[in-house]
């Protein structure tokens, strides 16, 4: 897997937009949920997808070919999201509780990007699961922005806290401290919005209950 992004990368490197094809069709649909889970609206979503896949076909001279490419990629996509929300911030603030109050169609499509665990026949039990998915969304977006990042790269991308460092260019303490602080944060959101979530569970499971609702993804495949 690694060889084939190297390869894409060096053909990027060449002038050969097959390589950024290649790219395209493997990680589009993982930055795409990045990108949402972290601005929380899909139109900017897609805008900071398109861009950052700009990014990596003209900064690809930058890029070591030995190194994996997903963290590189996932730092360039959250660096775009901040790009944007700063932008954004100074028209209308854009917020993933927005989610909570869209319209049946943009919640649809939040579930068609998010990844979805084995079938479930009962259609009682995937509606619990759409309600769960969309409070926990709703208690990240009363996280701060560092956090929110932090926590969406550990438990649903699966980085570890080296991996998280060289992302979000930050010390690997930082990362603990974001990740301690926005687990604390989620909870308290948790318990004031949806304390139901805690009921079906003991409170120290939260962080498994979030692994449930938001799949954990394979850093390579995502």
């Amino acid at each position: 897997m690694q060889e084939s992004e190297a390869e894409a990368m060096r053909l990027c490197q060449q002038g050969d937009i097959s390589g950024l094809e290649i790219l395209v069709h493997r990680y589009q649909l993982a930055a795409l949920r990045l990108a949402y889970l972290v601005i929380g609206e899909r139109a900017l979503a897609e805008d900071i997808v398109q861009d950052s896949f700009l990014h990596v076909y003209r900064a690809s001279t930058q890029f070591r070919v030995n190194s994996p490419f997903a963290p590189w990629f996932y730092q360039i996509v959250l660096n775009t999201a901040r790009q944007h929300r700063r932008k954004a911030s100074q028209h209308a603030t854009v917020s993933l509780d927005d989610l909570v109050g869209a319209s049946i169609d943009d919640r649809a499509s939040y579930q068609n990007m998010a990844q979805r665990g084995p079938s479930i026949a009962d259609p009682y039990q995937q509606v619990e699961r759409t309600e769960q998915r969309e409070a926990i969304v709703k208690a990240l977006a009363q996280l701060t922005p560092k956090q929110r990042e932090a926590i969406i790269l550990r438990y649903y991308y699966g980085f570890n806290e080296r991996e998280m460092a060289t992302i979000l260019r930050c010390l690997t303490g930082t990362v603990k401290w974001r990740l301690h602080a926005g687990m604390q944060a989620l909870e308290r959101a948790i318990r004031s919005q949806c304390a139901w979530l805690i009921e079906q569970s003991p409170a120290e499971t939260v962080p498994e209950k979030l692994l449930v609702v938001i799949p954990r993804k394979d850093t390579q495949n995502a």
